[in-house]
């Protein structure tokens, strides 16, 4: 332990020598001396701070993004069938696979005591259709035909996973 001690204090006293010797310092002294004498380097200025008009945020009549309305809510595991729920193994009819604002009534039939409406699509095929007819993308079914327009239910999902029936209908165009 008192090698240790010797060894140590040695050490010390080597570090301290090698810094009290000032004739390796005289060059660096000069440096310095030098540098500070020597001419200021221009420093640009620092830039003003432009002061920004206020703005007034005033949406209080919209919908928050984070209103808990907007938030969909946990689903509770049933048993229980929604009554509205649409058939998803229903094979899809052909006016199914069209807006409903893009088909167009050109007319009526009426055959066998069954009144049928003649329903034109984008790509200007003709359909007839009838009441249990399917049209347009939101699961709309239709529940009646009229001389001058077609009236659907349209199925349509809600924002927390529940479905609802709306009536829409599609009117004759000239």
């Amino acid at each position: 332990m008192k090698l240790i001690r010797v060894v140590l204090m040695f050490i010390a006293i080597v570090l301290l020598q090698a810094c009290a010797d000032e004739a390796n310092v005289d060059d660096l002294k000069s440096f310095t001396e030098k540098v500070r004498n020597s001419e200021k380097p221009d420093v640009e200025p620092l830039p003003t701070i432009q002061i920004t008009e206020s703005f007034e945020y005033a949406a209080a009549d919209i919908d928050s993004p984070f209103d808990a309305t907007n938030v969909l809510p946990e689903r509770q595991a049933s048993l229980e069938i929604d009554p509205v729920l649409p058939d998803q193994d229903r094979l899809r009819q052909p006016l199914e696979y069209y807006p409903l604002d893009s088909l167009k009534m050109l007319g009526t039939l009426k055959q066998n005591n069954i009144m049928h409406a003649i329903i034109s699509t984008p790509d200007s095929t003709v359909e007839r259709v009838t009441i249990g007819n399917f049209a347009g993308m939101q699961l709309g079914e239709i529940i009646e035909v009229r001389e001058a327009e077609v009236v659907l239910e349209e199925t349509f999902r809600l924002k927390n996973g529940g479905w609802e029936k709306r009536k829409v209908s599609v009117a004759i165009t000239e």
